[in-house]
């Protein structure tokens, strides 16, 4: 074997240097990657924090426009019903004739023979 097929102590040193740099460039990648991946993930996290502060805000808005809504038509129904209470409010003479229409009435279902 001749010197020049063989390799020397130097070209092994080089193609070692070259394996370990390969090796640091790689890990370096690697790291750098795994890094990125992180801030996305952290950045993602915080897009859906944001998303969900939104929908609560939007939902806590629409509750609140629902239950003003609701207590409108309440009060509406309610001014509706003491304005019909008014009108069909009896008087004293009203009571008194109703309430001899009671007796009336009482009077003969509760009588013998009085089918009507």
């Amino acid at each position: 074997m001749s010197n020049k097929s063989s390799p020397t102590r130097a070209d092994a040193a080089a193609a070692i240097d070259e394996v370990l740099g390969a090796e640091t460039a790689a890990r370096q990648a690697m790291e750098a990657c795994r890094k990125e991946a992180e801030d996305l993930l952290e950045a993602a996290r915080e897009y859906a924090r944001a998303t969900s502060r939104r929908a609560n805000i939007r939902a806590s808005k629409l509750h609140s426009r629902c239950d003003q809504l609701v207590a409108a038509r309440i009060a509406e129904i309610r001014k509706a019903a003491q304005q019909e209470a008014v009108r069909t409010e009896l008087n004293a003479a009203d009571r008194q004739l109703l309430a001899r229409a009671v007796e009336r009435l009482a009077a003969r279902l509760t009588s013998p023979g009085g089918d009507g």
